[in-house]
Parts: C-alpha cells; structure tokens; sequence
C-alpha cells in the first residue's frame, strides 16, 4: 500500500510538472529575455503557446518589431518582460484571442518623432474580441507636450494610449496611462457594431492625459473599477470620464463606473452627454455612478447635459459618491426633458464648491454646490435627490436655478 502510494505521487509530479513546462515558464525562465529563433519556431510549430516578445530581438532605440511580432505570432500569451531600458515603440495593433502580460517595471513608450498623424495611438484594435492587457507596476506612456509642436505633428487629440473599436471582451488592468496626445483608453466606433461591448478597465491610473482619462463613445457591458483619474489638462472637455455618443446607432447600456477617484482635472470629473441618443432610436441609457470621490476638479464634479426632448430613455444613478474642492459647481444640470431620462443621486455629499474662487467663473453659474439649468421648454424631467448633503458650502441654497432669459424655470426636483 505505501509503494502504490509513493507510485501514485511521482506519476502526479510529473504530469503536474509537465503542464508548467508548456506554460509561462518556457516564455521566460527557461529560454530567456534574448533573441531567440528556436523558441520562436517551436512557437510557431504549436509546441509552445505563450510567447516572449524578447525572442524577436529588443532595442530600446525602437522595439515595434519585437512587440508587434509577437503579438501577430497567434500565441495565447506574449509576455513583454522588463528589460532595463523602456520598450519604445510606434503604433501597435493588436490581435484577438490574447493576453498580453506586462512585467512590473515595464514602459511601452510611443517613440519620439513617431506618432505624426493625429490618430496614432500606441495600442489599437478594430472589431477584435477576447484580449486581456495586464500590467501592474507597467505603464504606457507618450510625450503629450511634443504633439502641441504643429510643425512637426498634425494637429489633434486623438493620440490615445490604448484605441478600441467596437471591440468585446477587452480588459485592461493594472496600467498606468499617460502623457498622451489624446485619450487614456477611447471607446470608439464604426457601426458594426457603433458599441463596445464586455469591457473591463480595473486598476489603471490615468495622468496627465490631454482631452479624457476615457471617452466613451459606446458601450455595452461595461466596469471601470477602482481606477484613478488625475492632472487631465491640454483640450476640452478635459474630464476624468466623459460619456459623449456621436450618434443614435451608439449605445450607454449596463456602464459602471465604481470606486474610482478624480483629481485635479481641468474639466470635469465625469460628465455624461447624450444628445444625440435619440428616443425612436436608441436602446435605453443606463449608467451607474457609484463610491467615487472627485476632488479639485477645475470645473464642475459631475455634469449632465445636452439633453432634449427626443433623448433616450432610460437611468443615471449617482450612489454613495463625494465631490469636494471644485472650481465651479459640484453639479450641473441642463435641459432635462420631461419623463424618459430618469436621474437619481443617493448618498451623494457636495463639500466647497469654488473653493479658489472669490467670484463665479460664469456670471450665470452662482457660488453653489447644485446649479440646476433649464432652457427647454418642456423641460419638467423627474431628478431626486435621497439622504443627499451639502457641506461648507459658501452658498445656502441648495438648488439654483438659472434664470437667463430663455429660462423656463425648474420642475419636478424631489428632496428627501
């Protein structure tokens, strides 16, 4: 009984030991962070199915190559492991069915004097599916100050760090994002289909980004978790997060935004705009902001606008977030229109708006956490506010409305 034991154990050491030797073990330990042909032929034969960039040769003057080889190689997995010196590198595309692991320490930088059009980004995928980018302690990286040089760079804000469109089952964790010409991550379009959809962006620190931390354009399915937005600064709006369909075909459905925090942003934290989703058209909006903290944005903590009476139905719902230290108001709201679009803020806190001001930004936007706006006409759309507090704020109103001339009041706010 003890030999067939012992015989039992050894037989599961070696099959067990097996299955690390076909896995990441072969990607780096066994056959190194260097150029290697062997490795990538067996790859290549199926023998071996993660694949290190590494193989294809690194140069820090410029790895495209490297890192755009292995991605196009098929593997399940490309490690692009730390190498001492960043990955620098010009606009790479990637591939479906893939992840791609980042060691910590790792830079993917966009090459100097690279990115002349003003949509080069440094990773872009067009209708792919199933690719995961993983990289605690990594970072992608561009030179957002070089692209302001016109001579030398087509005018734009469209360098993004990571491009998507209409893509699905995309997750991007632990990077770090920024300098970039443009967007952190842009969830773009091409009507087949005009959305994203199962996207996952979980970890991430956005800095110092040009227009957005991240614009949504379309999506379906989507959590952005526990990320940090900060120091967004270049071109308007300048958000952390900025919600902004093109068109009716685009879609805002089951977007979560949670435990994320928003700092020091020109523009707003996060501002929702959905003109154009249109009622007749468009599948119903529905947005979750929840457990977020914006603070010292340069203008508004959360915005909602341009909305009008043919707007998509559907729900935004603010839970349990606090907005403190803004340069203007710690929300504005425009034009809601009557019954489809329902807006709630639960738990919610607004704590010393216009902090650093003596006087208003806009003559028409008064000193106080709350500014709701309204020029439509119909504009008598349901918005409540529960369990919802004012803090420090130099203004005791709670509600303001802005009566310009083409004003037509406020309606339908409840307060409990």
């Amino acid at each position: 009984m003890q030999h067939k034991n012992y015989v039992l154990f050894t037989v599961f050491l070696v099959f067990f030991s097996g299955n690390i030797v076909d896995g990441a073990s072969l990607a780096n330990d066994d056959y190194g962070n260097y150029k290697n042909d062997k490795a990538v032929t067996e790859l290549h034969e199926g023998q071996l199915k993660v694949a290190n960039a590494a193989w294809w040769g690194f140069d820090d003057k410029d790895s495209t190559n490297a890192l755009q080889s292995a991605i196009n190689s098929g593997a399940e997995k490309v490690i692009v492991p730390f190498m001492g010196y960043d990955w620098a590198v010009r606009p790479i595309y990637l591939a479906s069915d893939q992840e791609i692991y980042f060691e910590p320490g790792v830079v993917i930088i966009a090459k100097k004097g690279q990115f002349k059009n003003n949509h080069d980004s440094v990773f872009r995928a067009n209708n792919k599916k199933n690719i995961t980018l993983s990289g605690y302690g990594a970072a992608i990286r561009m030179h957002k100050e070089d692209y302001r040089d016109s001579n030398n760079y087509e005018k734009g804000e469209w360098r993004m760090g990571i491009y998507l469109v209409s893509c699905s089952n995309i997750k991007v964790l632990g990077l770090t994002i920024a300098d970039t010409g443009g967007d952190g991550i842009y969830l773009g379009e091409n009507r087949n289909p005009a959305y994203n959809e199962d996207i996952l962006i979980k970890d991430c620190v956005f800095d110092n980004n040009y227009r957005q931390g991240i614009s949504i354009i379309g999506a379906k399915n989507l959590l952005v978790e526990n990320c940090v937005f900060k120091n967004t600064s270049g071109t308007a709006p300048g958000d952390g997060i900025d919600f902004e369909p093109n068109n009716f075909v685009n879609k805002l459905t089951n977007c979560a935004i949670r435990n994320c925090t928003f700092e020091n942003n020109e523009g707003c934290g996060v501002q929702i705009c959905v003109t154009h989703l249109l009622h007749e058209k468009t599948e119903p909006i529905s947005i979750l902001v929840e457990n977020c903290h914006i603070k010292s944005s340069k203008k508004m903590g959360f915005l909602i606008g341009t909305i009008t009476d043919r707007t998509v139905g559907g729900t935004i719902l603010y839970k349990n977030c606090t907005v403190e230290n803004t340069g203007n108001a710690g929300l504005m709201m425009y034009d809601k229109p009557n019954g489809l679009l329902e807006i709630s803020f639960i738990n919610c806190k607004w704590k010393k708006p216009f902090l650093d001001n003596e006087e208003p930004l806009d003559l028409h936007v008064p000193m106080t956490s709350i500014v709701l706006k309204n020029q439509n006409p119909t504009g008598k759309g349901f918005t409540a506010f529960t369990n919802c507090y004012l803090i420090g704020t130099k203004n005791e109103q709670f509600f303001v409305p802005i009566e310009l001339e083409k004003s037509h009041g406020i309606h339908t706010v409840n307060v409990n």
